[in-house]
């Protein structure tokens, strides 16, 4: 999603907004596997002297690491003129996702970006504030009178997590609160700082997904911060670390359990869970932003242990090459190296089957070596071998990287590959390569015209080849249906099949419809749907963006 503002200085505009994203040379950038183009429209309105915001979407297409958002206000059937605009754009790593921290006062989480299990995990020793190679991206919001999150929950799919600390929710626009509760069915995780958020989203569209409701006030000293210390305090040189103690009691809250959720290991019932969907929500009975806490060594294993439900790290390295990998047999199936850093599978819970079904460990790469060849032209390939977690990996022959982050469209995963073969066998067709055109095309000129010729010179009646070009023809042309096994007819074809995917008691649903259509004529079609949230992209026809020119 992408937000644009414009103002009109001299007199009124009224037009269309045109976003398209173009290389280098200035050409628009094509989808893989196919030589569409994706551009994006919608009308623009600008009076004179005041400036607008507009939202829009860019569909930067993947293996492209950089390219320019082409912005446009074409208002020619007013005013005859086109104002046009440049906008550089840089694509996250295929591993990052957004850390959203929607608060009251967002500047008190500006501490994320420094955390371990937020920053790049190949280099500790340096904080990157560009947050070029981080696990997420940190963004600091407060709601006000636009909250620039996303109004649809389809455009949701690049964050992980969003952190609630006292926002008012009736700054969410309906729109957004429905995609929010969307991203958090199908895999969002949500994670609530108390005590005062409670009260704030109580009465709010949320109030019936909280883990826990307010069962009053209480203060917490270091006793009832004991089972914390005990599982997450750090040991410093063989002896006990520096224990969470606050220096006056913290004003915290009661949790009162909702009977669908439970308390969080290791925290002494201070944090409280529940699943929605395949998503989560997290509460504190505390502030998160707590300078003390904060400060507490501990802090970063139990923000990834407890807050951010992942799994348990190793550390490694020199002190000015500090490095961190998981802990587990899983890390090992990938040998331990960057495959198994970068796993999406660990840094993000959002899952669609029609994306994400038939994914593999080895479809994960070096960064650096994604950004080096992403241009070249197909994605690179990778080979892991084999092990001690045989169900990790299907298979250890190389494979290309396309969908590698998860909850990112897919266009040759496992269901778009079987929805391709199902609609190509329901349609009849089977598309000729370019040498059965061009033998086709070479044979019906031999016969028309050298052949036909020679008969009827035997024959004697050589004005008579004239007459039987049009049976010549007719002949050839069956021969060409016959070959390229065209039998759905003349006139056009619509073939479709359709993903859903539902969460119990969520009257909403997920959709991935794929279309198929054949025409032998100048049809034109106008596809529309009444969801607004609505994407369409074209369908590539191989299974490999590299088969297809």
């Amino acid at each position: 999603p992408l937000t644009v503002t414009a103002k009109a200085n001299n007199f009124d505009i009224v037009g269309n907004l045109e976003l398209s994203a173009v290389g280098a040379d200035e050409n628009p950038v094509p989808l893989p596997g196919m030589e569409f183009q994706v551009a994006t429209e919608r009308p623009a309105a600008l009076p004179k002297g005041q400036a607008k915001t507009f939202d829009a979407v860019l569909f930067l297409p993947e293996f492209r690491q950089r390219a320019d958002a082409a912005v446009a206000i074409d208002a020619r059937r007013r005013t005859g003129r086109v104002f046009r605009d440049r906008c550089p754009v840089v694509a996250m790593p295929f591993f990052q996702y957004h850390f959203v921290a929607l608060a009251r006062f967002p500047e008190s989480y500006n501490y994320l970006k420094s955390l371990d299990s937020v920053r790049d995990p190949r280099n500790l020793a340096t904080i990157d504030p560009r947050q070029t190679d981080s696990y997420y991206r940190v963004s600091l919001l407060a709601t006000g009178r636009r909250t620039p999150l996303p109004s649809c929950g389809l455009l949701w799919t690049s964050i992980a997590y969003l952190l609630w600390d006292d926002a008012d929710p009736e700054a969410l626009s309906l729109d957004q609160r429905v995609a929010l509760l969307d991203w958090l069915h199908w895999g969002g995780q949500l994670i609530v700082s108390g005590p005062e958020t409670l009260d704030t989203l109580g009465a709010s569209f949320l109030a019936d997904y909280l883990p826990a409701t307010s069962g009053g006030n209480r203060d917490l000293a270091e006793p009832e911060l004991a089972e914390i210390n005990r599982h997450w305090t750090l040991p410093f040189r063989g002896r006990e670390g520096r224990r969470l103690a606050p220096t006056t009691k913290w004003s915290a809250v009661a949790l009162k359990l909702h009977p669908e959720a439970e308390y969080v290991a290791t925290t002494g019932g201070l944090l409280a869970e529940r699943r929605i969907g395949r998503g989560r929500i997290v509460i504190s009975a505390f502030k998160l932003s707590s300078r003390e806490l904060v400060a507490w060594p501990g802090f970063d294993g139990f923000f990834n242990g407890c807050l951010l439900r992942r799994s348990a790290r190793r550390f490694g390295g020199a002190p000015d090459e500090f490095f961190v990998n998981w802990a587990d047999a899983r890390s090992a199936a990938a040998g331990g190296s960057a495959p198994g850093q970068f796993d999406t599978e660990r840094l993000c819970g959002l899952r669609y089957f029609s994306r994400d079904a038939g994914r593999r460990a080895v479809d994960y790469v070096w960064p650096d070596r994604m950004a080096a060849e992403a241009l070249a032209g197909p994605g690179p390939t990778l080979e892991v071998a084999p092990g001690p977690d045989p169900g990790f990996v299907e298979s250890f022959e190389p494979v290309p990287v396309p969908g590698k982050n998860v909850a990112a469209w897919n266009d040759f995963g496992a269901v778009a590959g079987a929805a391709r073969q199902s609609l190509s066998e329901a349609t009849g067709i089977e598309v000729p390569e370019r040498s059965f055109v061009v033998w086709i095309v070479a044979g019906y000129l031999i016969v028309l015209v050298p052949i036909n010729w020679l008969v009827f010179r035997v024959l004697g009646r050589v004005e008579w080849a004239w007459a039987a070009a049009p049976a010549i023809a007719m002949v050839c042309a069956a021969v060409v249906i016959r070959q390229a096994q065209l039998d759905i007819g003349f006139v056009r074809s619509q073939n479709e099949i359709a993903v859903v995917e539902m969460h119990a008691n969520y009257p909403r649903a997920h959709v991935a419809r794929y279309l198929a259509l054949y025409t032998s004529l100048s049809t034109t079609y106008e596809i529309a749907f009444a969801e607004l949230g609505t994407q369409i992209l074209p369908f590539p026809p191989k299974d490999r963006p590299e088969e297809t020119n």
